[in-house]
């Protein structure tokens, strides 16, 4: 029996019977619980005809990476089929003897088992049968030294660049991996993401990065799992994304400065977390959801919409009822992703002739709302196209982050916000911290509902870093760029 099931699917007689088990004794928490909808993920994933009627509740596990799903049929007699009526699943407890002691007062049956042996821990196992048949089995985490390298490899920044960063400004190095102190997590890194900010971290030219000198490791978020903890926030076993720099193992400490997250919808892609589940894909659920406030039949314009961020704000302005969404990016292939499999109406290449007349073809009634990540001229030629109580998101603008600011376009049409009743509100993600995980739940849903469909762009192998980020000035790229650090992360 193996130890890796991340999301278990349970179909149940009935759930509040069941929340006996699940909740009160093996102490899941209850993150939705309702009648289901005919728009309910439930009924494509778990594979559960349209007619039937059923309930259903989604919970976590505290203790590890686990997601479980009570559904309750009514009306409809299902064959039993492997994954749904029968389910094995592998739950951690803090506890063992305690639970087993809950188990039998119920009446419910208990066996030893035998399970595969995790790499973090070994195990005493126990398993019972719970009020609907499926086989539960219990493990509970002794202590166990985990061998680690001893060396790791990490990105150090070699000279500043000029222009466009090279692939000689950086300079890959072989590191002991620390040790930890009090109050900190080492962190094995699975994933990392690159981003156009990076230029200007590696020039001191942002304000909310820490100054990045000669020899220091390259800034950089990325997803890892927690392999050692002394500290009270994070367990081992735990995803998380954080800014854990360009390196093979990092330290992190639960403070503000390194913005941790906890990933709890870890059925997903774990590379989801350096995009839709993570920063890029929070930012675009509070660009178009909260501050553009799409309203069904709005028209929306979104800039940059190849990119990380972009690629998933076309998929939430349709979700939220948008009329028509055209995306503007450069080239026939990024222009073709757009229509083909980022959710867009239309695309509109900047690389040819004639961007604003293509405008006011495809939005020959306005724009109620603008998604901006390029800035400059084309948010200007935006604002004269602008509907009354227009929202205009400023998310970026890299059409002028390798100029002077003495060369910053001069915009003529800002005094049109003020004529139209429109809104322009610029937004950084990290000022959000409170509702990231409300976040990462929204997107989990509109992704298991297939509203969301990320877009990866995935190198494999850490010696790919300094490449992943030049190919974002070059336009190379499509969707959320990032390098799967550990080969064997799924």
């Amino acid at each position: 029996m193996s130890l890796l099931y991340k999301r278990i699917t349970l179909v149940v007689a009935d759930i509040e019977r069941s929340l006996t088990v699940y909740r009160d004794i093996l102490g899941f928490t209850i993150n939705y619980i309702q009648p289901s909808d005919k728009d309910s993920f439930s009924y494509p994933v778990f594979n559960i005809p349209k007619e039937a009627d059923l309930n259903f509740a989604t919970l976590d596990s505290p203790t590890q990476e686990r997601t479980f799903a009570l559904t309750e049929i009514k009306g409809v007699a299902l064959p039993k089929q492997e994954g749904i009526h029968m389910s094995a699943s592998v739950i951690k407890v803090d506890d063992l003897a305690n639970v087993i002691s809950q188990v039998k007062a119920l009446g419910l049956h208990t066996t030893d088992v035998k399970t595969d042996e995790n790499e973090y821990a070994e195990f005493i196992e126990q398993a019972f049968v719970d009020v609907d048949g499926h086989l539960i089995v219990l493990y509970q985490l002794m202590d166990k030294e985990f061998a680690l390298a001893s060396e790791m490899e990490q990105w150090v920044l070699a000279k500043r660049p000029v222009g466009l960063a090279t692939v000689e400004d950086f300079h890959l190095v072989e590191v002991p991996i620390p040790n930890i102190e009090e109050g900190q997590a080492l962190v094995k890194t699975l994933y990392l993401g690159v981003a156009p900010v990076m230029l200007r971290y590696m020039n001191n030219e942002t304000e909310f990065e820490r100054p990045l000198h000669i020899g220091d490791v390259m800034h950089g978020r990325g997803v890892g799992r927690v392999v050692e903890s002394k500290c009270d926030a994070f367990k081992v076993g735990d995803i998380v994304q954080s800014k854990l720099r360009w390196r093979e193992y990092a330290v992190i400490q639960d403070e503000p400065y390194y913005l941790t997250h906890t990933m709890h919808n870890t059925d997903l892609n774990l590379s989801y977390g350096v995009g839709a589940l993570g920063m890029n894909g929070f930012t675009a659920v509070l660009g178009m959801r909260d501050i553009c406030a799409v309203q069904p039949g709005d028209t929306v314009l979104v800039s940059g919409a190849a990119g990380s961020v972009g690629s998933m704000v076309g998929f939430i302005a349709k979700t939220l009822g948008a009329k028509t969404v055209i995306g503007i990016a450069g080239g026939e292939k990024k222009c073709r992703l757009l229509t083909e499999q980022l959710g867009y109406d239309a695309a509109l290449d900047y690389k040819s002739p004639g961007l604003y007349e293509k405008i006011d073809k495809y939005l020959p009634e306005g724009i109620d709302v603008f998604f901006d990540n390029v800035g400059g001229e084309l948010l200007d030629e935006v604002l004269g196209r602008i509907n009354r109580r227009a929202r205009i998101a400023i998310c970026g603008r890299i059409s002028e982050y390798l100029i002077p600011p003495e060369q910053y376009h001069r915009p003529r049409n800002l005094y049109r916000i003020g004529l139209k009743d429109a809104k322009m509100e610029g937004f950084f993600i990290y000022d959000y911290a409170k509702n990231h995980h409300e976040y990462e739940h929204q997107m989990a849903q509109w992704i298991r509902e297939g509203k969301v469909k990320p877009y990866e762009d995935i190198s494999v192998g850490i010696e790919h870093m300094p490449h992943a980020l030049i190919s974002l000035y070059q336009g190379t790229n499509g969707g959320t760029r990032m390098v799967r650090v550990d080969p064997s992360a799924h």
